[in-house]
């Protein structure tokens, strides 16, 4: 961790040298009319590099003219006028003046619903603020801390009791006994400075999440798990934009450690990610990416942040077989094609493990580890304003993101880094957004095919069990090779969620919604797996949380 605080301080000295420059949620629906904006074919923008970089965007598009309604019209003749006006139409606090510009906003999530089939009043109460601003032109920071108390539906407090996490938000703390009645008390902190040195450099330091992909999920690096500490550089020229990623991950699996009596917390890992994202002409985009996970040591040595793996530009896999390791490398390549201004196609594969002699043999003894994703997304068809189509297919492989040490599997506070299936699936997912004015809906299915492990047999979906066997939660798993996905037992997963609403300040996301979910899982051990769940609530929406596994 020596070298990463060392890069701190560097960073903070040189940038108090120095518009107020930040990035945006990475939410889908706020990003919704971007992603729209950006489907132009006149636009040359990196658009699978998220979250995005808002002084960018100043560049390209009008972010004015992405919504087709006006703001309230207030009076700000009085105190309690001008504080509706800030919290319907901007944010609740704005300062600019002798090189500062600040704001700050309440952060909200009061969601109140039933899930029918257990009978489980299921609610959700979110208090928050997040600050953000810059000092000069080139220093920006970011800031927010949520408050949760929390229900979930049944499937989710089974995640929560094996994988001691909210999906996405981290730790939790139970306080209420009961199948019926249990609820969990957790809390998240987001942060960041950035500086931009230059045009073609950006620097970012903190605590969040980041996405590549272009579609829904990504099979890369996806928002699925918790908040991480990361040190991003991007550098931008011409028709390239490349972005290295220094990050700290944790094993929240077993106890804290203890060192002389005191608690260090839980164990630590570590990730180093490249990705190269080239336009090539104004249709295509063409990524290129890798990354490599290892442990921060063991009971009898602290190995930290491997010095070697901070080279910004060299391949990690050639690094790790030079370091004579086995720590846990992958590459990938992400695609994006528009066809016109209003359609476009993209894609992923992720290599994780291959070897093409054994692949050819039918009886191979290799876990061969890979996935692959292909999509398309469509604006305005059938000329209708403010429709937007999205469909999309992801494959992966038995074992994928996994490890002979469980330390090394591609995951994150007990989450995995990419998919929240993990591996060993198929995935068909299909998305209907429409909005008029400030009214929204969104249609969303997903099925999903995957293996089921059965007693001590693993089949590849749960990465957190070693690829060729070993132990795992007390059980000592034995395991088949990687032949195709979904091996196994086979469990099929139906998602259907429908969301309908109101946008009340679009600089929050702040909306009233109504939604309702129908899950059902059918096949191996799974004799009535269903959920039915309705609610309502508003919420200031700048994240995605995924309960849609």
């Amino acid at each position: 961790m020596s070298y990463l605080r060392f890069l701190f301080i560097v960073f903070i000295f040189f940038a108090g040298q120095l518009q107020a420059q930040d990035f945006l949620p990475l939410n889908r629906e706020f990003l919704l009319p971007y992603d729209r904006a950006f489907a132009q074919k006149k636009i040359e923008f990196h658009t699978a590099i998220k979250p995005y970089y808002s002084a960018e965007l100043d560049t390209l598009i009008n972010t004015d003219s992405l919504y087709d309604f006006r703001p309230f019209n207030i009076s700000r003749k009085r105190l309690v006028g001008r504080i509706a006006d800030n919290l319907l139409n901007r944010h609740l606090v704005n300062i600019d003046t002798a090189g500062l510009v600040l704001h700050a906003d309440p952060l909200l999530n009061v969601d109140l619903g039933r899930e029918t089939v257990s009978g489980k009043k299921v609610y959700t109460n979110t208090r928050g603020i997040q600050v953000f601003g810059s000092i000069g032109k080139r220093v920006s920071f970011y800031t927010s801390y949520y408050e949760n108390q929390a229900t979930f539906s049944p499937y989710i407090d089974t995640f929560i009791t094996e994988y001691k996490v909210v999906p996405g938000q981290g730790e939790s703390k139970p306080f209420k006994p009961g199948e019926l009645s249990r609820a969990y008390d957790y809390n998240m902190a987001y942060g960041w400075v950035t500086y931009t040195p230059s045009r073609y450099f950006n620097f970012q330091f903190g605590q969040g999440k980041n996405f590549i992909g272009d579609g829904y999920r990504s099979l890369l690096l996806s928002d699925n798990s918790f908040a991480y500490p990361f040190l991003k550089i991007t550098t931008s020229v011409w028709k390239i934009k490349y972005v290295n990623l220094f990050t700290q991950f944790q094993d929240i699996r077993g106890s804290q450690l203890v060192v002389n009596g005191k608690g260090t917390g839980y164990p630590k890992k570590f990730g180093t990610f490249h990705y190269l994202s080239i336009d090539v002409g104004k249709s295509l985009t063409v990524g290129f990416f890798e990354s490599t996970i290892w442990p921060g040591g063991d009971s009898t040595s602290k190995r930290g942040y491997d010095v070697a793996y901070l080279n910004p530009i060299i391949f990690y896999r050639s690094v790790e077989f030079s370091q004579g390791s086995s720590d846990n490398a992958l590459m990938g390549l992400n695609l994006k094609y528009k066809i016109n201004s209003k359609w476009y196609l993209y894609g992923q594969f992720i290599l994780d493990d291959f070897k093409l002699d054994e692949f050819k043999n039918k009886n191979y003894n290799y876990q061969q580890k890979y996935g692959y994703q292909i999509g398309t997304r469509i604006f305005d068809p059938l000329k209708i304003k403010n429709l937007a189509l999205q469909g999309e297919y992801n494959v992966v492989m038995p074992y994928t993101y996994s490890h002979r040490t469980i330390e090394q599997n591609y995951s994150h506070y007990n989450q995995a880094l990419a998919h929240p299936l993990g591996a060993n699936f198929r995935e068909l997912v299909a998305i209907v957004d429409y909005r008029y004015k400030r009214f929204f809906t969104e249609v969303k299915y997903i099925h999903a095919q995957y293996g089921v492990d059965t007693g001590n047999v693993s089949y590849g979906k749960n990465i957190f069990i070693p690829d060729y066997g070993g132990v795992y939660n007390g059980v000592n798993y034995r395991f088949p090779y990687a032949k195709h996905p979904a091996q196994g037992p086979k469990s099929n997963l139906h998602y259907l969620e429908f969301k309908a609403g109101y946008l009340i300040n679009p600089k929050t996301n702040m909306r009233l919604t109504l939604s309702y979910v129908n899950r059902t899982i059918t096949g191996y051990g799974e004799p009535n797996n269903k959920t039915h769940y309705y609610s309502i609530g508003i919420s200031t929406n700048l994240q995605n949380f995924y309960y849609d596994f």
